[in-house]
């Protein structure tokens, strides 16, 4: 069982903050830590000396956003990709 979150607040020592998921999921997988990534930056198989964990407590989240240009009418392709997108996400906090 995991700790609770408030129980951590106190713990949890980051010795070393990374941007490449390949890297941390190779520190993690070395013995070096553990990794927290977002579930996109997930390969589709971890090796198996790893296993994945989803973060329920405290929830977890992130904010995402479509950007596009400014006084230009979109290519049908596009505009197909932001309503896909509109439909993935809509009702989510």
């Amino acid at each position: 069982m995991l700790p609770r979150p408030q129980d951590l607040q106190h713990r949890l020592d980051a010795r070393a903050v990374l941007g490449q998921a390949h890297t941390l999921i190779a520190m993690a997988a070395a013995g070096l830590g553990a990794a927290i990534l977002p579930c996109v930056a997930l390969p589709s198989h971890l090796p198996d000396e790893l296993r994945q964990l989803r973060i329920v407590n405290p929830p977890m989240g992130r904010q995402i956003a479509i950007i596009t240009p400014r006084g230009h009418k979109l290519s049908p392709a596009s505009q197909k990709l932001v309503q896909l997108v509109r439909d993935r996400f809509s009702g989510r906090d």
